[in-house]
């Protein structure tokens, strides 16, 4: 070979340009190739010539660090720029799963795409840990965007997951075989570099590096430097060609910069020490193993290279790797990132930096990931009590982190260790208070539903504080993903006038204290109470009172509980137009609160309105089936959902899985308690004991739902199931007001339900969607595989279909 001229060179082959311009001609693109083969780079080049025609260019980049939900939400942010109104609602219902995938299916497929040339390209996708990462693959495909591009660069998927990648004339794939080299592409590379080689050269490098780009390249560093190629693996490739000939500054520095995701010039230059412009021609000398994104202004370390650097970096001395953590986190939280900087921090084992930080409760966690909770509980056990003294801020703070993830013993636990640092502060007594303040608003919540003890914390915390909490965040969900205030406060039987004068008194000063967090809740639990008393008109005027004050202060958690009994007026009146827009509300609701407590309510409240109107569509998957369990809802609002699988199952006739469920029904609902779900509970199962002729027993159930909800006029649920328990009401004597007042809700609530039917069968957007396609032609089976959901979510919708339009079989669904 002759002498090198330029070692840090691209090279792209003619076939392998036209395989990247066809990316322009599909929705979609999804190239799969191991570490090395020049993914990234190749797409970079690819979108460099787009930036130059004008197109609009999107990139973002799977971290390995990031949970499923993190990696969600942030992809969610980057689809969000694509400037579509409903494309933004993506995030709100939810991480991908098989509840959530027919929503994003439906917001991926209508998304119509605007005037300018986009390409959006996701990069390490491998690194996703996400279930269903394949099959979004497959609905990113779906869009109707002329000019928007998907590029998806990822590692090969396993057996298992490219069962489920669905091929597609929608999108476009290339692989490690599109990306390798030839003897020709090895030829014209070096040569670009400066370097003729011989064939026996060449033969020599296909043999060592079966043409993967990496090992080429680095294969081509060996012989500039010693004069021949290395016969060995890839870690002893790297460390001889690459490690081995940087200077101890620029190895300092690279391990310094692998623990940061990916790093700005300014950050780099903090690391170093050296002035920007150096770093910037050293890096772009690099380009091949630190690549840089125009789009963020940051560098990422090449994978392969990472790799390597996270081997050197545990050959550090523990006290070696604690001062690169501690140099992280200063730059972390310089640049914004304050969560990654407190993590680095505990790393580095100065916690007294964090101590010294300012703090709030968002710098710790911006969703649950797994490792907030032990590290928090770790400092607590561990800092130096003067440190706690010095800052007693800071554990109160991060007892709050503690109690929004559930973690109420943990809470207890050190509350006694709070005061004391409060108590040994050098603080005023007037800062003293307001922390005392603090914590009496923190434990409050502990209590749940009682409303006469959390008043009694609530009001010691406003004369401690005299103002608001600056620790509690007012955005939060007041109710706790629960879509009825009733639920949750109504707590013992002949107490409920009571209960709702105690809310009164409870938010009069909780609203001053969260800065009207759950402002119009107590409005809402009167207008439920009204609700279900027959006072319709009260309920009615109650919900849109309570709206008001809920939608001028953001409260959206109020404003779906208030919709919600706006929809069940509406099904009691007739009032057809109220309906509609109790519907509209909600749905816009469901796009607006994303926080995690509140990202079922929704469900549930869409699902008790299915449940009403034997409406299966509306009811999701996981509720039909019975997944109710954390991975959808807190403890707090498990019950609730129960009142709906209930009345499904009972609607069902499927009796015996009625009786079982309600067991753990019951002893949810015990727990607070909540009176609402164990007064359903009780009904439905007086009306299964029934219909399987266990007279005695149906009685006894029977029994104690009226003992239950007479005393505070709770007629309602009743009347919502009368049709299955009006023939043992009949057995009963009870006082007249309260018989006739069931009958006649009853009766309203039929006469309402047809009035609102009036027109046909209300479908639901997916039932729709799958009869369009039963028109098609197409089998259950065909149907899942086009909406990427299970064959028995289909036969379920079938089911309902078949239902409303009062028919027999799916073909006949050909006609309609």
């Amino acid at each position: 070979m002759s002498k090198v001229t330029k070692l840090n060179v691209e090279y792209f082959s003619d076939s392998l340009k036209d395989k990247l311009e066809e990316i322009s001609n599909f929705p979609c693109t999804l190239i799969e190739a191991a570490s090395g083969f020049g993914k990234t780079t190749a797409v970079n080049f690819f979108l460099s010539k787009k930036v130059e025609e004008g197109c609009r260019v999107l990139t973002y980049r799977f971290l390995p660090e990031n949970s499923m939900e993190t990696s969600w939400f942030e992809l969610s942010e980057v689809l969000g720029e694509l400037g579509s109104a409903d494309i933004t609602k993506i995030r709100s219902v939810g991480i991908p799963g098989e509840d959530s995938l027919p929503d994003i299916r439906r917001i991926i497929h209508d998304y119509k795409g605007d005037a300018r040339e986009t390409y959006l390209f996701m990069d390490d996708y491998q690194e996703w840990k996400c279930d269903y990462a394949v099959e979004i693959i497959g609905i990113l495909s779906t869009h109707q965007a002329d000019n928007l591009h998907i590029i998806i660069a990822s590692h090969p998927f396993n057996g298992d997951q490219r069962t489920k990648l669905i091929p597609s004339n929608r999108m476009y794939q290339l692989n490690e075989y599109d990306l390798v080299f030839s003897r020709d592409d090895i030829r014209a590379y070096y040569k670009k570099a400066g370097i003729n080689a011989t064939e026996s050269q060449i033969d020599e490098v296909m043999e060592l590096t079966g043409g993967w780009i990496m090992a080429i390249y680095l294969q081509l560093g060996t012989f500039v430097k010693r004069g021949g190629f290395i016969h060995a693996g890839l870690s002893v490739l790297m460390k001889k060609a690459v490690w081995n000939n940087l200077e101890s500054e620029q190895k300092e520095t690279l391990l310094k910069l692998s623990v940061l995701p990916s790093f700005n010039l300014k950050q780099a230059a903090t690391i170093s020490g050296k002035p920007k412009s150096v770093l910037e021609k050293s890096f772009r000398e690099k380009r091949y193993f630190i690549q840089y994104s125009p789009q963020e202004g940051r560098y990422y370390l090449h994978t392969q290279l990472k790799l390597f650097l996270n081997s050197q970096f545990e050959l550090l001395s523990d006290d070696e790797k604690k001062e690169v953590y501690h140099t992280a986190g200063q730059i972390s939280w310089e640049a914004g990132d304050h969560k990654r900087a407190i993590r680095f921090l505990y790393l580095s084992g100065q916690w007294d930096k964090i101590y010294e930080l300012p703090l709030d409760i968002h710098d710790f966690a911006s969703v649950n990931e797994d490792y907030v909770v032990p590290m928090i509980v770790d400092i607590m056990e561990h800092s130096d009590r003067e440190l706690m003294y010095k800052y007693p801020m800071v554990p109160i703070c991060m007892m709050f982190v503690v109690f929004m993830m559930g973690e109420n013993d943990i809470v207890m636990r050190f509350s006694p260790m709070l005061r004391e640092n409060i108590a040994k502060s050098d603080l005023s007594d007037k800062e003293k208070d307001v922390l005392q303040g603090e914590m009496e608003l923190m434990l409050s919540f502990l209590l749940f539903n009682k409303l006469d003890a959390i008043t009694v914390h609530h009001k010691r915390a406003w004369k401690l504080m005299k103002g608001p909490s600056k620790l509690f965040n007012p955005r939060c969900s007041w109710a706790f993903g629960s879509p009825s205030v009733l639920y949750l406060y109504w707590r013992e039987s002949g107490k409920l006038s009571e209960e709702l004068t105690q809310l009164d008194d409870c938010m009069a000063v909780y609203t001053k204290l969260s800065g009207n967090n759950g402002i119009g809740g107590d409005i809402i639990m009167r207008a439920e109470a009204d609700l279900n008393s027959g006072n319709y008109e009260k309920a009615e005027i109650g919900a849109y009172k309570a709206l008001f004050e809920a939608e001028s202060n953001g409260q959206t958690a109020v404003e779906v509980c208030g919709a919600l009994v706006l929809a069940r007026v509406a099904l009691l009146t007739g009032k057809e137009e109220l309906f509609k827009e109790a519907e509209t509300r909600l749905k816009l609701l469901s796009s607006i609160d994303i926080e995690d407590l509140s990202r079922y309510t929704y469900d549930m409240a869409d699902g008790f309105i299915g449940s009403i109107c034997d409406d299966y569509g509306r009811i999701r998957p996981w509720l039909c089936d019975g997944k109710i369990d954390a991975g959808h809802l807190t403890a707090i609002t498990m019950p609730f959902a129960y009142i709906i699988y209930g009345r499904y199952l009972l609607e069902k006739k499927d009796y015996t899985r009625l009786l079982g469920a309600s067991n753990r029904a019951m002893s949810l609902s015990s727990v607070f308690p909540n009176l609402l779900p164990m007064l359903y509970t009780r009904i439905y199962c007086a009306a299964a004991h029934e219909a399987l002729g266990n007279t005695k027993e149906s009685m006894l159930e029977l029994k104690t739902a009226l003992e239950m909800g007479l005393p505070d006029k709770v007629y309602l649920p009743f009347a919502e199931n009368y049709h299955s328990i009006k023939k043992i009401m009949a057995r009963f004597k009870m006082e007249q007001q309260d018989r006739d007042m069931i009958e006649k809700m009853a009766k309203d609530l039929e006469a309402g339900l047809e009035t609102i039917s009036v027109g046909g069968p209300r479908l639901t957007d997916r039932e729709k969607e799958v009869l369009e396609l039963i028109k098609q032609g197409l089998t259950n089976g065909e149907i899942a595989k086009e909406q990427m959901v299970s064959l028995s979510t289909v036969k379920k919708q079938v089911s309902s279909i078949l239902l409303k339009f009062g028919l027999a079989s799916r073909e006949q669904l050909k006609n309609y």
